[in-house]
């Protein structure tokens, strides 16, 4: 088996399976922006989750 694979298989018994719904989708872009503005200090955690948080909502019309 490859190595690379073999690594991952391993972790099976130990991980959890993200939700199959299509709200996730607009998660990755918001959320890969704050930790990015927080890891660069832009912007403080609550004011980088908060905009995040909001545009995650505003794409999933809640």
């Amino acid at each position: 088996m490859n190595p690379v694979v073999g690594g991952f298989l391993e972790q099976v018994p130990n991980s959890d399976p993200f939700p199959v719904v299509s709200e996730l989708g607009a998660t990755w872009d918001p959320m890969g922006a704050a930790i990015t503005e927080i890891l660069e200090d832009v912007a403080s955690p609550e004011e980088a989750l908060s905009t995040a948080a909001s545009t995650i909502n505003s794409a999933n019309e809640k």
